[in-house]
């Protein structure tokens, strides 16, 4: 008996939950806990076993009903679930779930892993030193190949046969599958899976390229990858912070002299404390800034940026507003107005408060970049007050916070939003 014998091909490794989950996907809507999913397919399955459709109906009749029953729940095109105008009529145990039309998602995801065929093992049992044996072999080959095939091994009782997925083992990077999403302003927005080397811009072009009104200067390319290393070093930033408030506020309570200063010095604990928790309600995007100029809109100007699995491309249309967020009067989108200056956006949106930190304001890109007063400052520039805004930009003005201690955990504002991608909505969490 060899391995072709136990396994025949390719088919045999298809597992049953395989099925079921595929099988689920048609008759339990996306969107849902698996919880969820548990619950209706449980009540759909008991429903159906403990009382027909009609019980004085003929076995003929209970067939094309319960066909109806089945062509009922299928989901539609337009993502909603259709429904019998005679749902109202069923009894409460045949009732079926209305479900909000948000739950309905269309996405294309692995319901299972794929296999590693480079690679599987036999574990064998020595029978005369009673030691275990391991038996690489190239399972693609072996299962391709005939008896002759060194791959297709002899098999003995006792053995087992261990047969990994690519998330068990990591396998090449150009022996992996990889999918990648395109969002936005392409001829041709959709899933796709990408071959071994293929680069952003190569995608882009065979795809169709953009739209007319695609903005590519806004465009967000996110990857997983670059997320998880960005979100380790953030929640590291963040401990460090919270751990220097904890310790300057041990010191200093130590030399107290009133009450005042006591109240004082706790108030302004809390203060940084609060800071500390809003920093840890952040979530790091995974973005990368592509460094496209304002002016390009073709597709070839993007990078030869090598694609990864499960890397997400979204290209805007091109937006009429310009953000101003943080400690101003009117905190607002505004008009988007041809060469018009950070001030003049400031202006509109009343000027910064009583605590605004005007010397740290800072720009956020619609690239994702971010620009400081540091960045520009210079006797001909004029500084940031000068600056140029586009169409997507966001002014951000800090309030006035202990400068000491946010910038020994944080340095500033603007290398903690540049470095870890985290835009125009992290902005906000802090700033609210």
């Amino acid at each position: 008996m060899r391995d072709s014998d136990l396994i025949p091909n390719r088919d045999f490794l298809i597992t049953p939950a395989f099925w079921l989950a595929q099988g689920e996907l048609g008759r339990i809507p996306l969107g849902l806990s698996p919880a969820e999913n548990r619950s209706v397919n449980e009540k759909l399955r008991t429903s159906e076993e403990q009382e027909p459709l009609n019980p004085k109906a003929t076995d003929k009749e209970q067939s094309r009903e319960s066909d109806m029953w089945e062509n009922d729940n299928v989901r539609s095109k337009s993502g909603t679930l259709a429904s019998s105008s005679e749902d109202k009529q069923l009894p409460k145990d045949q009732s079926r779930t209305v479900l909000n039309e948000k739950a309905f998602t269309n996405e294309i995801r692995r319901t299972t892993p794929d296999i590693n065929w480079d690679y599987a093992v036999i574990q064998r049992l020595d029978q005369n030193t009673l030691s275990t044996r391991l038996v690489p072999f190239n399972l693609g080959r072996a299962l391709n190949g005939g008896a002759q095939n060194p791959d297709n091994q002899v098999l003995l009782s006792g053995d087992v046969i261990t047969i990994f997925s690519q998330i068990d083992l990591k396998v090449p990077e150009q022996k992996r599958t990889k999918f990648v999403r395109l969002e936005g302003e392409f001829l041709a927005s959709g899933v796709y899976e990408v071959s071994q080397g293929e680069t952003l811009k190569q995608l882009v072009r065979r795809v169709g390229g953009l739209t007319p009104s695609a903005y590519l200067f806004g465009s967000e390319f996110t990857r997983e990858s670059a997320r998880l290393i960005q979100q380790a070093r953030l929640d590291e930033i963040v401990s460090e912070f919270e751990l220097n408030v904890e310790r300057q506020g041990s010191s200093k309570s130590e030399n107290v002299l009133s009450s005042e200063e006591a109240l004082a010095l706790k108030d302004r604990i809390e203060t940084q404390r609060h800071l500390a928790a809003k920093l840890r309600e952040l979530k790091a995007t995974g973005r990368i800034v592509l460094g496209i100029k304002p002016a390009e809109t073709a597709a070839e100007s993007l990078p030869d940026l090598v694609l990864e699995d499960g890397d997400r491309f979204v290209v805007p249309y091109r937006p009429a507003t310009v953000n101003v967020v943080g400690a101003v009067y009117n905190d607002n989108s505004f008009v988007y107005e041809h060469n018009r200056s950070f001030n003049y956006y400031l202006h509109r949106a009343g000027g910064g408060t009583r605590n605004a930190d005007r010397r740290h304001s800072i720009v956020v890109r619609a690239d994702g970049s971010v620009v400081s007063g540091t960045q520009v400052a210079s006797w001909f520039s004029g500084g940031l007050e000068s600056l140029r805004l586009l169409p997507g930009d966001t002014i951000v003005v800090p309030e006035k916070i202990d400068q000491t201690t946010f910038l020994k955990g944080l340095k500033d504002w603007s290398q903690v939003i540049a470095q870890f991608g985290l835009g125009a909505a992290a902005v906000i969490t802090l700033t609210r």
